[in-house]
């Protein structure tokens, strides 16, 4: 009992570390609660998040990994493996790790999203709505499956499907800049030059340091 004690203040340690931004330090600390609880896989879950902010793919698909190595149907774990091959432009891979998720935890949602995302980004857009109905049939509220759908809608130019799934979206999310910048892109496509200027102005006013600010004041201004 006393170890499990010491252990687990090592992990609170880790996280309260990671919660600073001192990465050094709670990789300390997190190394210490794995070597003081090895059956435990949060510990090195806990390792990927932290590679993750630090964008160190590599790192964070080892620790990642490990759990799969040593609890193949852990909840999630392909999941995680299957956004870091996303992460990483490798979309093949990135759908592969989310059919195996879906084959180990049939009802879990993110695991459909990250497979049709991942086809939506290897323009594969009509397979990619396969995976995202199953997502919505399951929880129709559950926002990242609506945005991911509304892509593929509007690739395959089905417009009022798009904007339905992209309005449904916002009216739950109203504080998400991307679904207002999906919208302005519909709209401009649609021809609605003030519709997609005023989510444009929306999605800068919600997100001033957008990596594509200039590209985005740019079209506000055509």
């Amino acid at each position: 009992e006393q170890n499990k004690e010491l252990a687990l203040s090592y992990k609170t340690r880790g996280q309260i570390f990671a919660s600073k931004e001192k990465y050094k330090e709670a990789h300390d600390s997190y190394r210490t609660y794995i070597a003081l609880a090895p059956l435990d896989p949060s510990g090195h879950i806990d390792r990927y998040r932290l590679y993750l902010k630090k964008l160190d793919l590599k790192a964070a698909k080892e620790e990642i990994e490990i759990v799969i190595a040593a609890y193949p149907k852990y909840p999630g774990a392909y999941y995680m493996l299957g956004e870091l091959y996303k992460e990483g432009q490798n979309f093949e891979s990135a759908l592969k790790a989310a059919e195996a998720e879906i084959q180990n935890n049939p009802g879990y949602v993110p695991a459909y999203v990250l497979a049709g995302a991942a086809l939506n980004l290897n323009a594969e857009s009509s397979k990619a709505l396969g995976y995202l109905s199953k997502a919505l049939a399951m929880a129709p509220t559950y926002v990242p499956a609506l945005l991911q759908a509304a892509i593929a809608n509007h690739r395959l130019k089905t417009y009022a499907a798009a904007q339905s799934m992209l309005e449904r979206a916002l009216a739950l999310d109203a504080g998400n800049p991307q679904i207002h910048k999906r919208l302005a892109l519909l709209f401009r496509e649609m021809g609605n030059s003030a519709k997609a200027k005023y989510n444009l102005k929306a999605y800068l006013d919600l997100l001033p340091d957008a990596p594509d600010r200039l590209e985005a004041e740019r079209l506000m201004n055509e």
